[in-house]
């Protein structure tokens, strides 16, 4: 399957968000929404397709993801500029990889790992066994999955978060960032503890 159900690829994208705001907050960047969901549509169909063409191309490099953002905020009439301005489509970062600044290209990083983690993740395989079999029954099962993955959305960010983040960024120079994962393994230590529990 080349292509999952977009509600699927839409909680990925809420993780993915997530994790660059936190990134972001840890290198004192201005967060412009603290949800996917308060973003605007265009952004949230954005971030959408970069999971859906991620999870395409499995092979793919964060650069590989930065031009194919590239190409589609082009196709939608945005240009390269100094600043980042909405209303007139200019963008500071739509420039290639390699000249992006350090910080810039670390956001493609996260988002990057952070998605790929939530495709091996549990909870999504789970959720995508569950829609193909009820699409072989004729049955759409987007939001019997939808709130499977909801339920567990929490707990799933912090186990992305967990892995995720350590891999890509430097957690020494970032204190707050290790102080977030440092709680985030404690979070699931505890999980597991009473998952354990529970199957006693």
């Amino acid at each position: 399957m080349e292509r999952i159900p977009d509600f699927l690829a839409l909680t990925v994208a809420k993780h993915c968000h997530k994790a660059n705001n936190e990134y972001r907050k840890s290198i004192g960047e201005k967060i412009q929404e603290d949800s996917l969901m308060d973003a605007t549509a265009e952004k949230r169909i954005g971030l959408v397709q970069a999971v859906q063409w991620l999870y395409a191309h499995p092979d793919a490099k964060a650069e590989d993801a930065h031009e194919q953002w590239r190409k589609a905020k082009r196709a939608a009439g945005w240009i390269p500029a100094a600043r980042t301005n909405h209303e007139r489509k200019e963008h500071a970062y739509l420039f290639p990889w390699a000249s992006l600044p350090l910080p810039q290209r670390r956001k493609d990083e996260i988002f990057l790992e952070t998605a790929r983690f939530c495709f091996m993740a549990p909870w999504f395989t789970k959720a995508l066994k569950e829609h193909e079999l009820l699409s072989e029954m004729g049955i759409d099962g987007s939001a019997g999955a939808e709130g499977l993955t909801m339920v567990q959305e929490a707990l799933n960010l912090f186990a992305g978060l967990a892995v995720a983040l350590p891999k890509i960024v430097k957690l020494a120079e970032y204190t707050r960032l290790g102080d977030t994962i440092s709680q985030i393994g404690v979070c699931l230590e505890t999980v597991e503890f009473s998952d354990r529990a529970t199957q006693k």
